[in-house]
């Protein structure tokens, strides 16, 4: 595992929606990747915060970008870029500590309906919705294979509020540009 100074700092929690009774898309595979710059996760480090992925998802560093990505895989769900329905369910979890606790984030979630990335904490059964898809979002499907990218990534208000309150800090600002998302699946 590699040290990722809260690199979700918004990763959230969010309810999937159902998917209407036709809907028979069953997501098999992929990756989802969240693209922090490496200025961000500075600003987390001043804060006192620092945060990493656990297995089977994992992080890469680019230097020439400076920017760190933390790719999930897609586990299943029901997404579709052609009518911008459904979620990925995505595996792995993401660790966030300081010197007041740490907070761990499971059952990671895309929500192409809502365009959000959820998580729900550790002694929860009620999801967080930590990251909201902004800027210039691009799709595509060949297939049975989707993509699906955004040129931001916004700490969701309701995730700034719960993970402030849970660390014990006030590094999350609700609505901050905090980086990129991609996604890149295949449905069966």
């Amino acid at each position: 595992m590699l040290a990722l100074p809260v690199v979700f700092a918004g990763v959230a929690a969010g309810a999937a929606a159902s998917a209407p009774a036709a809907f028979a898309v069953t997501d098999t595979s992929g990756t989802a990747s969240i693209t922090v710059p490496q200025s961000y996760i500075h600003q987390l480090d001043e804060a006192g915060v620092t945060g990493h992925v656990v297995s089977p998802a994992s992080t890469s560093v680019d230097t020439t970008n400076n920017t760190t990505t933390a790719s999930f895989p897609v586990t299943g769900g029901n997404a579709d870029v052609s009518i911008f329905y459904g979620t990925l369910n995505l595996g792995g979890k993401v660790s966030l500590e300081d010197r007041h606790g740490t907070v761990t984030l499971n059952s990671l979630q895309f929500d192409l309906s809502s365009g959000t990335i959820t998580a729900t904490p550790d002694g929860s059964s009620t999801p967080v919705t930590l990251l909201d898809i902004a800027g210039q979002v691009t799709t595509s499907q060949s297939g049975t294979s989707q993509n699906y990218s955004s040129t931001q990534l916004k700490i969701d208000p309701a995730g700034a509020a719960y993970l402030d309150s849970a660390l014990a800090t006030n590094a999350f600002v609700a609505g901050q540009n905090v980086g990129s998302f991609a996604a890149s699946w295949t449905a069966a």
